[in-house]
This record gives structure tokens, sequence and C-alpha cells, in this order.
């Protein structure tokens, strides 16, 4: 049994987290329920990441062995696609600073670039698509992390400076 933030007690982990999920995504599109999806998609992101939804000491294998029943069922999200989504939320609801700093922790470039553009830090984006593409050079051989491909690069960076030689 896994105590929610409205007092109510689930049978099923993964199912209700995935009916949180579900709801969260439904709601942040109608413009009346989008405080209350912001609030669950936050609270999913900070309660997802700890291994109880209390503060009170618990067993870790207890709580694990809890979160796995169902989850393939469910087809529970992970944590990162949690996270991108309220991210995205955020995004749509223009907190530009709070989508970024997710964006940021998770290490999605692009939308990392596209927010920075949209905030107005083009400078600060070019910079950074600039750094990119010495990585790109660099470990051309075998990259040790996804890095985009220098073609996207350079559109990034024809989008941030609207010139179309950066798309040739």
């Amino acid at each position: 049994r896994v105590p929610l933030p409205d007092g109510k007690v689930a049978n099923c982990w993964a199912v209700e987290v995935f009916a949180l999920v579900q709801r969260a995504k439904l709601q942040v599109k109608n413009q009346n329920l989008q405080q209350r999806a912001l609030e669950q998609m936050d609270w999913l992101r900070t309660k997802l990441a700890t291994s109880s939804y209390s503060d009170r000491p618990v067993d870790a294998d207890r709580v694990f062995a809890t979160r796995m029943e169902g989850v393939f069922a469910t087809r529970c999200c992970p944590l990162w696609k949690v996270k991108e989504m309220a991210a995205d939320a955020y995004r749509g609801v223009d907190l530009y600073n709070a989508a970024l700093s997710i964006y940021e922790e998770l290490g999605l470039f692009e939308s990392i670039v596209e927010t920075m553009v949209i905030v107005g830090r083009k400078a600060q984006a070019a910079d950074l698509i600039k750094e990119k593409m010495q990585q790109v050079d660099r470990e051309e051989s075998a990259p040790s992390v996804y890095i985009p491909s220098r073609p996207k690069l350079l559109c990034l960076l024809g989008d941030i400076y609207d010139d179309p030689i950066y798309y040739k």
C-alpha cells in the first residue's frame, strides 16, 4: 500500500503512477487544469526520485519489490521521461527557466538550445553549439556520450543566426 498526496492509499504502485502520469498529460492541455497538472508532475518528479513517499526510513528492497509489481503491465514510464514531460509542460505555460533547468539536468541538448533561444540567450546558445561542434570534431571516431551530428548543430546555428548559409 502506498500513501498518496491526497490521503488515499493505492493498491498497486505502478498503476497509480501510470494513472497520475496520464492524467497530468491530459490536464496540461486544459487551461483550467494546468496548475494541477504541473503540481502532479512536480510531485511525481520529486517522489519517484526517492525511495519512499514518506520521510520515514524504509527497507529499500521492500520498496523495490512493491514498485516492480505491475510495472511491465502498465508501461510505466521512466523517471527521466516524467522529468522531460514536466519540462515540456513548463515550457508550454511559458515557465522557460524552470524548463531549462530540467533540460540541463537531463542533458537534452536540442531542448536546451531551443529554450535558450526563446529566453533570449542566443549568444550563450551559439557558444554551447560551437563547443559541441569542437567536441564532435575531437571524438569523431568513438564518442563516449551522445552528441548531435555536425549537420544538426549547423542547422541549430542557422536557426539562431537566421542565416541560410548554415543550412548548405
